[in-house]
């Protein structure tokens, strides 16, 4: 009823109608068309919903060498952790080598859109007997997102990141404490690790670990 407007009077007599009573077995595609029809009463206009485009690609870390590694308790057992897309691999162990040779191929499958395009990596070692691994240092150490360890800055890149030498900052393992525990950065030199990417188109990739082949050092 609008301002002013008298609501309607029937005359003695007058034979009223029932509603007729709503159909109980509409099927969702009618009730859908009529809440269309209702939101278009009302200046609400539908939108089809939104087409999402999957793309999905094949990321490879592949993770060569390391030099000059620290000792923790006379000794190392190396390894390298690769984080991406909700995805953690590690490269092949190796034991007791300040100067290991992983030759490792970390595969990881990428889905776009994705809500977070970090590729984390950091370097570890092995301390067996069912021991928490003891941590070395980041890969890098502050990792951005105007370097490589980025799938916007790789896709950016032709998907790609040449072999290049990767310097490792953190704590000294003799200035290691239970106050430092937690620090994950620090100005000590703990060596260097050779490491290089792709990021390529692909329908069906993988999650695996495979054994890569020797690359050419940069100069």
């Amino acid at each position: 009823m609008g301002p002013g407007e008298r609501p309607p009077v029937h005359a003695s007599g007058e034979e009223v109608g029932e509603e007729e009573e709503q159909d109980d077995d509409e099927d969702e595609e009618t009730i859908i068309k009529k809440i269309e029809m209702m939101q278009r009463c009302k200046g609400v206009t539908p939108i089809n919903s939104p087409i999402l485009i999957d793309k999905t690609y094949q990321l490879t870390a592949m993770i060569i060498k390391a030099e000059n590694l620290p000792l923790f308790d006379g000794k190392v057992n190396p390894f390298v952790s690769c984080r991406s897309n909700g995805f953690v691999l590690t490269s092949k162990h190796v034991v007791n080598n300040q100067g290991p040779v992983f030759n490792s191929k970390v595969n990881i499958p990428i889905t776009y859109p994705i809500l977070n395009d970090k590729i984390t990596m950091r370097m570890w070692s092995d301390k067996g007997n069912l021991s928490a691994n003891q941590f070395i240092a980041n890969i890098p150490e502050s990792p951005s997102q105007f370097d490589f360890f980025n799938l916007s800055k790789l896709l950016c890149s032709d998907g790609r990141m040449p072999a290049k030498w990767v310097n490792l900052y953190g704590i000294s393992p003799n200035e290691r404490s239970p106050r430092t525990r937690g620090k994950k950065e620090g100005s000590s030199y703990l060596g260097r690790v050779l490491i290089a990417f792709s990021l390529i188109p692909n329908e069906a990739p993988q999650l695996c670990l495979q054994s890569g082949n020797p690359i050419k050092e940069p100069k």
